[in-house]
């Protein structure tokens, strides 16, 4: 399994959280994430849409700088992508739910 670098305030911040973790595994999509981060009342569909969208802008910007592609437009093309795949899925979505 190739892990990446966790980002150096990730672990210099001893209130670090980890959101979020995705792998492609058996050709499929395997997360984790910690929903419990956000209670009921705090907003947590809100956050959790804030953290998608900030991590597509961190995308758009890394296609830019490893493709040399237009970020805006990446990012543009990231969302429809999303959009789309929201609209009809590709995949089914099953899975467990673990409390850790």
């Amino acid at each position: 399994m190739k892990r990446l670098p966790v980002p150096a305030p990730a672990i210099s911040d001893p209130h670090a959280q980890e959101m979020l973790t995705a792998f492609i595994a058996d050709k499929r999509l395997q997360c984790s994430f910690n929903v419990g981060q956000w209670g009921p009342g705090q907003g947590a569909e809100k956050a959790w849409g804030v953290l998608l969208a900030d991590v597509a802008q961190h995308i758009a910007r890394a296609l830019r700088h490893a493709h040399k592609v237009d970020q805006q437009q990446a990012l543009d093309a990231l969302v429809a992508s999303f959009n789309a795949e929201l609209r009809a899925p590709t995949a089914d979505h099953g899975g467990d739910f673990v409390e850790s």
